[in-house]
């Protein structure tokens, strides 16, 4: 990953609230709607709207939709891809 993209990736999962968002999808693989996750999350459906954005856009989320009605989940790889940068950065630990 180059770091570009890597600072695209960890800026979107710098704020609690996104943070939070992927955390809840990470419990559930099949994804979630958004009106779940609002509810969820105790969130206002045009703010959560905003978050889902960031994170779709630095492509850590995808959004499916059926019908009305849009279901979001990981994007596993890319997930994986910020996880390998981490453990990258850590000293050895011996």
């Amino acid at each position: 990953m180059n770091s570009a993209n890597a600072v695209a990736k960890l800026s979107a999962l710098a704020h609690g609230t996104r943070l939070d968002v992927v955390r809840e999808l990470a419990k559930s693989p099949e994804g979630l709607q958004a009106s779940v996750l609002a509810d969820r999350l105790k969130l206002q459906r045009s703010a959560l709207s905003n978050h889902l954005k960031t994170l779709s856009t630095a492509g850590l989320i995808k959004g499916k939709t059926s019908g009305r009605t849009i279901t979001y989940r990981l994007v596993g790889p890319a997930m994986a891809q910020l996880g390998d940068l981490l453990t990258s950065l850590a000293p050895n630990q011996r």
